[in-house]
């Protein structure tokens, strides 16, 4: 995946990321996104692996039916993986949007941190590196999607 900010990110807007970021080192279980709570940045993963999961609504009788069917456990489901080049956060440019999901390192990571405010505005201030960073977000997103329904086939996830 890293080569798809590579590729869609000029030499400028990688320079400005990196400045207005912090690259931070992140331990196994470490939480980035928090399903239903606000995202105060975009996450790139460098070096490492992230897991996508969600929390199985305990009101839905058909996810509590496929819980016990798989153990009895209704806590989070994993539904993906991120490697190295992924980025998440990047959909929070609604006020009003909550993830849906939960975000966590799976394994010692290496991600670079940019703070929603900073980026919201060079968005707002740079069209050409808001073009660049929105179509890479709909290459990695459009990509993700694939898997993500490639994987449903082989589960039981409910929402």
């Amino acid at each position: 995946m890293t080569e798809v900010l590579l590729k869609e990110l000029s030499n400028s807007d990688i320079d400005w990321m990196l400045a207005a970021g912090s690259r931070e080192e992140i331990t196994p279980g470490t939480v980035l996104i928090r399903q239903g709570q606000p995202v105060n940045a975009l996450y790139i993963l460098l070096d490492g692996a992230l897991t996508v999961s969600i929390s199985q609504a305990e009101n839905n009788p058909l996810g509590r039916a496929f819980a016990a069917l798989e153990g009895g456990e209704m806590s989070e489901r994993e539904i993906t993986r991120l490697s190295s080049g992924e980025m998440v956060g990047e959909i929070p440019f609604l006020d009003s949007y909550l993830p849906s999901m939960t975000v966590k390192a799976l394994k010692k990571s290496l991600i670079l941190s940019i703070p929603q405010q900073l980026l919201a505005a060079k968005l707002q201030e740079d069209v050409s590196f808001a073009a660049h960073l929105y179509r890479a977000s709909a290459i990695l997103l459009a990509d993700r999607l694939e898997r993500i329904v490639s994987q449903l086939g082989h589960s039981t996830l409910v929402f």
